[in-house]
């Protein structure tokens, strides 16, 4: 029994070696990858300084169709960094270092691209928040049957995020319900609501890709750190984690 202890402490000391030299040798695109994200938050800290927002009894159309394109454009980059992902593990050549040290790689581009997104809509994230939330009022009317035909495409966004955040919320039960977190249906005035609708149904493709990524909505989107200047560095590490795929919910 005694040689099973000593030996189990060999192989446990082999291990922690293994991983030791695992870590240190991803260490550089870890620090690549968390520098990246701090400047990206000092960005998106200048754009709240620099475009405050106060929400108003009015929506600005031109504002909530800017807050669509951004989305659209985060999706965009996100997506490239998933197909990037999923070449390397495709990849039958690369062992399991390589392939994370490649996802690591190409957080640093994400995380430029995010900052380029918001600085292009010159927007900063209390603004793009308060779209987001008011667009989450919109679609989950319209799973209510509210709307007409037009919106068909956009139908059914609440009730698959409402899964993806159910399994969420089991996972983590100091979670606000989903319907708290996007907020009362009588939050917004409803000239605002039927605003948001009239810009949504005059770009109906834009509105659909914007939202079409729904595993990121709980911990990047509707994040309410985004409204928090002294957390936006941090805001894509924080929130809810959602590793479900709603792999078609168009």
């Amino acid at each position: 029994m005694k040689k099973l202890f000593i030996g189990c402490g060999v192989v446990l000391l082999v291990l922690i070696g293994v991983l030791a030299a695992f870590v240190w040798q991803l260490m550089p695109d870890i620090r690549a990858a968390q520098a990246a994200w701090e400047q990206t938050g000092e960005r998106l800290q200048t754009l709240e300084q620099s475009f405050p927002f106060d929400a108003e009894t009015d929506l600005d159309p031109g504002r909530f169709a800017s807050h669509l394109e951004l989305r659209a454009a985060l999706v965009g980059s996100l997506r490239d960094l998933e197909s990037e992902i999923e070449a390397g593990e495709d990849d039958e050549e690369a062992g399991f270092s390589e392939i994370l040290s490649r996802t690591l790689r190409g957080i640093a581009p994400l995380a430029t691209a995010v900052g380029n997104a918001f600085e292009q809509a010159r927007m900063g994230p209390s603004e793009f928040s308060y779209h987001s939330h008011v667009l989450w009022t919109v679609l989950r009317e319209l799973d209510s049957g509210t709307g007409g035909p037009e919106f068909d495409p956009l139908r059914d966004r609440y009730s698959a995020l409402s899964e993806i955040y159910d399994r969420s919320f089991e996972a983590n039960k100091e979670l606000p319900p989903l319907d708290e977190m996007i907020g009362p249906e009588d939050g917004y005035p409803q000239g605002v609501l039927d605003a948001a609708r009239i810009a949504l149904a005059s770009d109906m493709e834009r509105a659909v890709e914007a939202t079409s990524m729904l595993e990121i909505e709980l911990p990047i989107f509707l994040n309410p750190e985004l409204s928090n200047p002294d957390a936006m560095g941090t805001m894509v590490f924080t929130g809810s984690e959602s590793n479900a795929r709603e792999e078609d919910t168009r």
